[in-house]
């Protein structure tokens, strides 16, 4: 089984999300060799560095990698300044940030990972890691002002709820995406990052971005399968956001491509939960019907998006299994679904839910409670629900994501072909044979 990861932080250039729960176990035997193309420099001085002794690529069982940081400051207020990751031949390109300070001191540090892949598709790979010594790094003064900029629009908030974060100066050759990455700590060097972060990512424009993220980790677990029979099955898990009050911490990035620029690590407390659990989505028994039912929204209308797929047409050809995750968010560009964004549209129009996303606008009642009943179009389907209250980056917040599988049985529409048992009405007592006859 192939599989794409992103390590959230060390891959930003990859694009890909961040397992990082991993075992310590020794990866194999390396040599002390890691090979930098320089070990000084100023602000934007990109370094590549590269291990003969790491396996690196993808064999379809696992996938390794050279993971390699710049880390800057002295313990216990050590800060990460650079990430990247090394594979395939390819070096760990890091570009040093014009936040750093050069009077403190720094090091390149890096570890030979090697991702083993699971069976099981909701499983995290297991990550096991050798390290090589540090090697000191002196980071120059730089020839101008820093231009790296960035502000949050918040540091404190709920669990379901989102921050935004804008930034400018990032002065890669051509920038194009962004991203935000939180995980659980106040290690602001992220040595000690394990299990799961969440994350969001954009577009820079001008050296520029703005990126709201959600602190949601919240997804729907769905497979569906065919038996020999030809009938098709789902197994829906719903997984509810699991993020405990504590200290996270929050990092933002640019990338050409090529290279990351972190911008400084931020701390963020989530000082409770948001009622995201007060939410459902019930399919009526045989019947294509649907009810998408929510509480606890005082902040704003209910904005939500459904969709439907038809399960026979989809995946009754062979024998198919599918698990994901969809996350539609909030008005404000928190906005990454499985078909793509929906616009808002006005509510109470006629709704049939297909395979595009059908969007709702919905005014809670003085309880906040809040609901919508709607027909799909198949009678064999997988039905998603996503739905934010209010707007995330105040008072509001996103619900769990909800999943249902509706089914109807087919009706027999066999003909009957028996001959019928009602007598014919007789004749009038004075018809003859081969005449009309007329009433009255």
């Amino acid at each position: 089984m192939r599989r794409s990861i992103r390590l959230s932080l060390v891959a930003a250039v990859a694009g890909l999300v961040v397992p990082v729960a991993a075992s310590q176990t020794a990866v194999s035997a390396i040599d002390q060799d890691l090979v930098l193309s320089t070990t000084s420099g100023e602000p934007g001085t990109q370094v590549e560095v590269t291990s003969a002794s790491c396996n690196t690529g993808d064999d379809g069982e696992s996938y390794g990698y050279l993971w390699v940081r710049l880390v800057t400051g002295t313990a216990p207020a050590e800060v990460l300044a650079g990430s990247a990751i090394g594979a395939a031949d390819e070096p760990a390109r890091l570009v040093v940030p014009d936040w750093i300070d050069p009077d403190a001191p720094a090091a390149i540090e890096a570890a030979c990972v090697q991702a083993t892949y699971s069976d099981d598709f909701d499983e995290l790979p297991t990550l096991e890691r050798e390290w090589y010594d540090p090697i000191p790094f002196d980071v120059l003064p730089g020839a101008g002002a820093p231009v790296q900029t960035q502000t949050y629009s918040r540091t404190s908030l709920l669990a379901g709820q989102a921050f935004s974060v804008a930034a400018s100066g990032c002065f890669l050759d051509n920038p194009d995406t962004a991203y935000v990455d939180v995980l659980a700590g106040s290690d602001l060097a992220l040595r000690s990052i394990e299990g799961i972060g969440v994350g969001s990512g954009g577009e820079v424009e001008d050296g520029s971005f703005d990126i709201p993220t959600a602190l949601v980790n919240g997804r729907v677990s769905i497979r569906v399968s065919e038996d020999s029979d030809g009938n098709v099955g789902v197994d829906i898990e719903e997984l509810p956001t699991d993020l405990p009050p504590g200290t996270y911490t929050a990092v933002a990035s640019c990338s050409d491509g090529d290279t990351t620029l972190l911008f400084e690590p931020q701390l963020i407390e989530i000082t409770g939960a948001a009622p995201m659990d007060d939410v459902d989505l019930v399919a009526q028994p045989d019947s294509r019907s649907t009810t998408f039912a929510g509480g606890s929204c005082t902040a704003g209308e209910v904005q939500a998006w459904m969709y439907a797929e038809d399960l026979d047409l989809v995946w009754g050809e062979g024998d198919a299994s599918r698990s994901g995750s969809g996350r539609i968010v909030s008005p404000t560009g928190l906005t990454v679904s499985p078909r793509g964004s929906a616009p808002f549209g006005a509510p109470g129009a006629a709704r049939v839910l297909g395979s595009e996303p059908v969007d709702l606008v919905i005014t809670p009642k003085a309880d906040g409670s809040w609901s919508s009943t709607d027909d799909t179009a198949y009678d064999h389907a997988l039905v998603g629900g996503f739905a934010v209250c209010g707007d995330p980056l105040a008072d509001g917040f996103i619900y769990d994501d909800q999943a249902v599988e509706v089914q109807v049985e087919p009706v027999d529409t066999t003909t009957s072909t028996a001959v019928p048992t009602t007598a014919p009405a007789p004749a009038p007592a004075n018809a003859v044979a081969g005449t009309p006859t007329y009433a009255g």
